[in-house]
């Protein structure tokens, strides 16, 4: 595994979410760099779906994880949406057989088949146990998915034997 896209909520730097929404994003990222994993995100847009270039980007992707955060809070209260657009690039994952995992905040409502998937709770205030919980699931699916090796062999003239007949 080499290449995670990283899905999450663009907010306006304005938005008193902001801040702790960019620490978790910001997290991940170290935690799969941690793991000898380069992370890729979505572009901004203000589209109700996501583009041709982002679903590319999630098929070139070894796995994705969706940080599935507070949007609007629900009449209900106490219960709140997600970002359609985070949805969307998780089904999309799902729809192109990537590994994938959620983290869905405390209190937010997702519905469809999303929890039935697996999820890992998530709690802005305590961030260490999603942060541990989803590098033991990135560990597992790294040992899944094997490691691919650069074999040299010496002398030349054995490689190029190698080589010719297969």
């Amino acid at each position: 595994m080499e290449i995670a896209f990283v899905s999450f909520q663009f907010r306006d730097p304005r938005d008193p979410l902001f801040e702790s929404e960019r620490e978790v994003e910001t997290n991940v990222e170290k935690l799969l760099s941690d793991h000898g994993i380069r992370s890729i995100t979505g572009e901004r847009s203000t589209g109700e779906s996501i583009t041709d270039a982002v679903r590319r980007e999630i098929e070139r992707s070894d796995c994705l994880v969706a940080i599935m955060t507070r949007r609007d809070e629900l009449a209900s209260g106490d219960r709140w949406t997600t970002s359609d657009w985070v949805k969307a690039e998780l089904e999309w994952a799902h729809t192109s057989h990537k590994r994938a995992i959620a983290l869905i905040e405390q209190g937010v409502e997702v519905g469809g088949p999303v929890p039935a998937r697996g999820f890992i709770p998530l709690d802005r205030g305590n961030l260490l146990p999603a942060l541990m919980a989803l590098s033991g699931t990135i560990g597992r699916w790294r040992r899944e998915a094997g490691s691919s090796r650069i074999v040299r062999l010496l002398p030349d003239e054995i490689g190029e034997l190698v080589r010719q007949d297969r």
